[in-house]
Protein backbone atom coordinates (compact mmCIF):
# COMPACT_ATOMS: atom_id res chain seq x y z
CA UNK A 1 0.00 0.00 0.00
CA UNK A 2 1.40 3.53 -0.87
CA UNK A 3 2.43 5.97 2.17
CA UNK A 4 0.69 8.39 -0.10
CA UNK A 5 -2.91 6.47 1.19
CA UNK A 6 -1.93 7.15 4.73
CA UNK A 7 -0.75 10.86 4.66
CA UNK A 8 -4.23 11.78 2.93
CA UNK A 9 -5.88 10.45 5.80
CA UNK A 10 -3.71 12.06 7.84
CA UNK A 11 -4.15 15.11 6.39
CA UNK A 12 -7.96 14.84 6.45
CA UNK A 13 -7.39 15.22 9.91
CA UNK A 14 -7.44 11.14 11.03
CA UNK A 15 -4.68 10.05 13.44
CA UNK A 16 -2.36 7.22 13.07
CA UNK A 17 -3.88 4.79 14.57
CA UNK A 18 -7.29 5.75 13.00
CA UNK A 19 -6.00 6.01 10.08
CA UNK A 20 -4.21 2.31 10.62
CA UNK A 21 -7.65 0.98 11.56
CA UNK A 22 -10.02 2.72 8.78
CA UNK A 23 -7.45 2.75 5.84
CA UNK A 24 -4.38 0.32 6.08
CA UNK A 25 -6.43 -2.51 7.46
CA UNK A 26 -9.26 -2.48 5.94
CA UNK A 27 -7.09 -2.36 2.45
CA UNK A 28 -4.97 -5.63 3.72
CA UNK A 29 -7.76 -8.03 4.71
CA UNK A 30 -7.67 -10.18 1.77
CA UNK A 31 -3.88 -10.74 2.67
CA UNK A 32 -4.77 -11.64 5.97
CA UNK A 33 -7.49 -13.68 4.93
CA UNK A 34 -5.26 -15.34 2.58
CA UNK A 35 -2.44 -15.51 5.38
CA UNK A 36 -5.04 -17.23 7.75
CA UNK A 37 -6.33 -19.70 5.74
CA UNK A 38 -3.09 -20.90 4.28
CA UNK A 39 -1.67 -21.51 7.59
CA UNK A 40 -4.77 -23.35 8.84
CA UNK A 41 -3.60 -25.49 5.81
CA UNK A 42 0.11 -26.03 6.53
CA UNK A 43 -1.04 -26.61 10.52
CA UNK A 44 -4.01 -29.14 9.20
CA UNK A 45 -1.33 -31.35 7.56
CA UNK A 46 1.38 -31.14 10.40
CA UNK A 47 2.63 -34.18 11.55
CA UNK A 48 6.51 -33.52 12.73
CA UNK A 49 5.98 -30.80 15.35
CA UNK A 50 2.42 -32.13 16.35
CA UNK A 51 4.05 -35.91 17.23
CA UNK A 52 7.07 -34.00 19.46
CA UNK A 53 4.96 -31.71 21.23
CA UNK A 54 2.07 -33.73 22.05
CA UNK A 55 -0.56 -34.70 19.62
CA UNK A 56 -0.78 -38.21 20.20
CA UNK A 57 -1.72 -38.96 23.48
CA UNK A 58 -3.87 -41.75 23.89
CA UNK A 59 -7.78 -41.44 24.78
CA UNK A 60 -7.16 -37.47 24.54
CA UNK A 61 -5.79 -35.87 21.90
CA UNK A 62 -5.09 -37.19 18.24
CA UNK A 63 -4.95 -35.46 15.11
CA UNK A 64 -5.39 -36.77 11.23
CA UNK A 65 -1.74 -36.79 10.55
CA UNK A 66 -0.88 -38.70 13.12
CA UNK A 67 -3.96 -41.12 12.71
CA UNK A 68 -2.96 -41.75 9.32
CA UNK A 69 0.49 -42.22 10.43
CA UNK A 70 -0.58 -44.63 13.03
CA UNK A 71 -3.19 -46.90 10.69
CA UNK A 72 0.31 -47.12 8.46
CA UNK A 73 2.26 -48.48 11.13
CA UNK A 74 -0.27 -50.87 11.89
CA UNK A 75 -0.65 -51.83 8.33
CA UNK A 76 -3.82 -50.41 7.90
CA UNK A 77 -3.95 -49.28 4.57
CA UNK A 78 -7.47 -49.15 3.74
CA UNK A 79 -8.39 -46.88 6.98
CA UNK A 80 -5.00 -44.79 5.78
CA UNK A 81 -6.48 -44.20 2.96
CA UNK A 82 -9.73 -43.18 3.71
CA UNK A 83 -8.16 -40.91 6.21
CA UNK A 84 -6.32 -38.93 3.30
CA UNK A 85 -9.12 -38.53 1.20
CA UNK A 86 -11.08 -37.31 3.86
CA UNK A 87 -8.34 -34.61 4.29
CA UNK A 88 -7.58 -34.10 1.00
CA UNK A 89 -11.31 -33.10 0.42
CA UNK A 90 -11.51 -30.60 3.35
CA UNK A 91 -8.28 -29.11 2.14
CA UNK A 92 -9.99 -28.82 -1.50
CA UNK A 93 -13.10 -27.46 0.28
CA UNK A 94 -11.21 -24.77 2.24
CA UNK A 95 -9.04 -23.79 -0.53
CA UNK A 96 -11.80 -23.80 -3.06
CA UNK A 97 -14.25 -21.58 -0.50
CA UNK A 98 -10.82 -19.31 -0.15
CA UNK A 99 -10.79 -18.83 -4.18
CA UNK A 100 -14.64 -18.03 -4.33
CA UNK A 101 -14.22 -15.62 -1.39
CA UNK A 102 -11.40 -14.20 -3.22
CA UNK A 103 -12.99 -13.99 -6.42
CA UNK A 104 -15.73 -11.97 -4.72
CA UNK A 105 -13.86 -9.69 -3.18
CA UNK A 106 -12.44 -8.80 -6.10
CA UNK A 107 -15.19 -8.01 -8.41
CA UNK A 108 -15.74 -4.93 -5.67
Amino acid sequence: MPRQTLEFAWTQGASKLDAFFSVAVPMSVRGFVGAAVLSFAHTLGEFGVVLMVGGNIPGETRVISIAIYDSVETLDYGDAHQMSLVLLGFAFVVLLGMFVVNKRWSMR
